[in-house]
Parts: structure tokens; C-alpha cells; sequence
């Protein structure tokens, strides 16, 4: 059966996109380990189960603004209940982050979808969202 084995995000400032995700998976309790980490290439792996996240940061790339069109459209990432929704809202509205949709109920998606969106430091489009019914 095929799975998702990592997904890899490219930053353009590693050390603001460490602090970002350090302090964001922190809170959810998201081992890390540094894979790389020299003058020309960094990555940092967070392991999420069954798919790591990769952070790489490379010298010698050249930095864009983020595009959707085409690419990947977001990234999104379930936990199990809303108040973790709500208690991750409150740590990204502390960061200081674009946050681009609130916490709210999406029943245009399924009944009981319950997530808000935000940006990373590089604009890059992130979710987190709860498909339970409970509170």
C-alpha cells in the first residue's frame, strides 16, 4: 500500500523558520533532530507519525515568494480536538503570524471540520484541523 514518506519545505531563513516550527510543533510534542547542518546546506526533520516534515535550508538556491499556482496548495495537519485547535490558534496568534481564516466549524468540507489557516515565515499556506465530533 503507497504512503506519504516526508515532505520537505525549503526556507529562505532557516534560524527564523526554526524558531517558527520549534515553538509550533513544541507545542504538540513533535520529536525533532537536525539531519544536516552546515555553511551550505541545513535540514531539520520533525516527526510527525508516519510522515516526517522536513525543513532544508540550501546557500546556494535562489529564494522566491511563495506560489500556489501550480504547486502545493497547502499543508494541513489533524489532531484530535478542537481545544488543541484552539490552544494551537492562540500560540500562532502569539508568534505574530498571518493567520488567514479563524477557528470555526467547515461543514461545507465535512460536519464536523473544525480548523483555521495561517502562514509560515515564507508565506507557505498551513492548517490545523480536528474531524471529530467532540469538543
Amino acid at each position: 500500500m503507497p504512503y506519504l514518506a516526508h515532505l520537505i519545505l525549503n526556507v529562505s531563513d532557516f534560524d527564523k523558520s526554526i524558531r517558527f516550527y520549534d515553538t509550533l510543533f513544541g507545542k504538540m510534542d513533535i520529536s525533532s533532530r537536525t539531519v544536516h547542518n552546515d555553511d551550505h546546506i541545513k535540514i531539520k526533520a520533525y516527526q510527525l507519525p508516519g510522515c516526517p516534515i522536513y525543513i532544508r535550508w540550501d546557500k546556494e538556491a535562489v529564494k522566491q515568494s511563495f506560489v500556489r499556482y501550480p504547486g502545493l496548495d497547502h499543508l494541513c495537519i489533524g489532531v484530535d480536538s478542537r481545544a488543541e485547535i484552539d490552544a494551537l490558534h492562540e500560540t500562532v496568534a502569539k508568534m505574530q503570524t498571518l493567520i488567514t481564516r479563524e477557528p470555526r466549524c467547515y461543514p461545507e468540507y465535512t460536519p464536523h471540520y473544525y480548523a483555521f489557516y495561517f502562514r509560515d515565515p515564507d508565506g507557505f499556506p498551513l492548517e490545523f484541523v480536528c474531524m471529530n465530533s467532540t469538543h
